[in-house]
């Protein structure tokens, strides 16, 4: 786990990647494929590490594909936070960055920390435009491997938000607790 932080930064964007897939499953939807074992075993660690160290955020927002729907309600119910809560965007299933900034940008004010949770590419990419491009990789080359979370400090409102704008905290894997 890498840690950074810094003074002046008064909310926290944390994204979350979804946790393993079963590609082993019947489903040929890739929409459709559900949580993998080890998925799901993994968004059970993260979510009791992070009530642990990170606490409960003040926003949830996921994609709406099944793996990403499992792993909130792994997290959520880990959290001890409501998953009816939950916003489930369609828009964030196979997001760019350009979706993806539009979506932060439209976090309400009044939430300090939200929590973001979707898909590779669109996840490290944010991470990289929000954090700059000499972020810690994973052994396996991935910044966000499934289920890791990526807790960034931001300086400013939600829209405001810009390239290089932002300082990661901290990178947690599965791997790593």
């Amino acid at each position: 786990m890498l840690e950074r932080g810094g003074a002046g930064f008064v909310r926290t964007l944390m994204l979350v990647r979804h946790a393993k897939s079963d590609w082993d499953s019947d489903v040929v939807d890739d929409f459709a494929r559900p949580l993998a074992e080890r998925g799901r075993k993994a968004a059970e660690r993260m979510g009791v590490w992070m009530r642990q160290r990170v606490g409960i955020p003040d926003y949830v927002i996921s994609s709406s594909a099944v793996r990403a729907r499992e792993t909130v309600r792994i997290l959520c119910e880990t959290l001890g936070w409501d998953a009816m809560q939950v916003v489930y965007e369609n828009s964030l299933y196979l997001a760019d960055t350009v979706e993806l900034l539009s979506l932060v940008h439209g976090f309400p004010d009044e939430a300090k920390s939200v929590m973001l949770v979707g898909h590779n590419p669109g996840m490290e990419e944010l991470l990289v435009y929000l954090c700059g491009e000499n972020l810690p990789t994973a052994a396996n080359g991935k910044l966000l491997p499934t289920a890791t979370l990526a807790q960034i400090a931001v300086a400013d409102a939600w829209r405001n938000i810009r390239r290089n704008s932002c300082r990661l905290i901290a990178i947690t894997r599965p791997k790593e607790l």
